[in-house]
């Protein structure tokens, strides 16, 4: 008896363990571009709207919605325009900024 509950709780030490102690999951926010500068990018997701920052390591890409699906998903970062629909991915290691972009190009 004393086997088996020791073994249980080694068990769950090693399981508890392999996890990461913080959830690596990003923050998406689908929605329509409602101002862009330089430096901040803010979105209208279902009533409220949200700002990331933007840098240098921000990636942006086209979002293809219609075909032909093997077009180039190259996107300069002055593409993107007020009203546009977007999906902006937020870095895993800080929420405000905006890691990836992107931009449905062929939806208006």
């Amino acid at each position: 008896m004393i086997k088996r509950i020791l073994l249980f709780i080694a068990l769950v030490a090693v399981v508890g363990t392999t996890f990461p102690g913080k959830a690596a999951a990003e923050r998406c926010i689908t929605g329509r571009v409602t101002a862009l500068t330089a430096t901040s990018i803010s979105v209208y997701d279902r009533e409220t709207t949200v700002t990331f920052s933007l840098d240098n390591r921000t990636r942006y890409t086209k979002w293809i919605t219609k075909r032909p699906w093997q077009q180039s998903i190259q996107l300069r970062p002055w593409e993107p325009d007020l009203g546009q629909l977007v999906v902006v991915h937020s870095r895993h290691d800080d929420d405000s900024f905006a890691r990836w972009v992107q931009v449905a190009t062929d939806n208006d």
